[in-house]
């Protein structure tokens, strides 16, 4: 999985002088429920922030905007998955319906059947393939700021299949998604373990972020900034070297 560096995800981190602080802060937003958004939009703000070449986590000093951020991605992930909602409503409300008239037990057993069947390979196809794209709306939404990008098909699909190393950066990510929660549903039966998970899920929204920060700098030409430092402001230019001196005058 060339082109993304999860060492370097996981390590950054820590390397945060102020990442227990940080942490808990995002704990307490992600334990509350209704502040929840606001851990979402830490990912959008620290996705940007490691495309510009900037590794610390994100600081807590703007909460209100996070947690716009945060819902505005929460509204899109609705809209992007609607479609199995309304799919869902319409194979199995009828057989519902049915049901409670009391229409034929043999003729309801079947539409159930054949309509999960169906349902569960649609949602399963649906929801791999929205995933893919969604995460990459997310990126375009964080590189540009607006919630029109979460939309822009156009150009998500270009950078998916730009030759930019997408798919690496969503493996990855899944990765950190699939251990991140084996290990807090592993512990979630304990009460330790149960007040810890939202700590969990903040680290693996962050590990997650800065992995496609990495793909990011690559897919929006940010490439060129070196990790841990922050690029020049837009419209300034790197003055050009001093002329060197003029070689001095022959003895005549």
């Amino acid at each position: 999985m060339n082109q993304i560096d999860l060492g370097r995800a996981l390590k950054a981190f820590f390397d945060d002088k102020e990442w227990i602080t940080k942490t808990l802060w995002g704990f307490l937003w992600i334990l509350l429920g209704v502040t929840a958004p606001a851990a979402y939009g830490a990912q959008v703000d620290y996705i940007k922030d490691v495309s510009e070449g900037t590794e610390t986590l994100p600081l807590w000093d703007d909460f209100g905007g996070k947690w716009v951020k945060g819902l505005l991605v929460m509204v899109a992930g609705f809209i992007y998955f609607l479609p199995v909602v309304v799919v869902a409503l319409i194979l199995f409300v009828p057989a519902a319906i049915a049901a409670i008239g009391g229409n034929g037990s043999d003729s309801l057993g079947a539409l159930f059947a054949g309509g999960a069947c169906f349902f569960g390979l649609f949602a399963t196809i649906y929801v791999i393939v929205m995933s893919v794209l969604f995460s990459s709306a997310v990126v375009n939404f964080a590189m540009k700021g607006n919630f029109g990008a979460l939309f822009e098909f156009g150009e998500i699909m270009g950078k998916v299949r730009g030759g930019t190393g997408y798919f690496n950066a969503w493996l990855w990510s899944l990765v950190i998604s699939l251990i991140g929660g084996t290990v807090s549903g592993a512990v979630a039966s304990t009460v330790v373990g149960g007040i810890l998970s939202p700590a969990i899920a903040y680290f693996m929204l962050m590990a997650s972020g800065h992995v496609f920060g990495q793909w990011a700098a690559v897919a929006y030409g940010r490439s060129s900034v070196s990790p841990g430092t922050t690029p020049p402001p837009t419209g300034y230019s790197i003055p050009a070297p001093p002329a060197p001196p003029a070689p001095p005058a022959p003895f005549s």
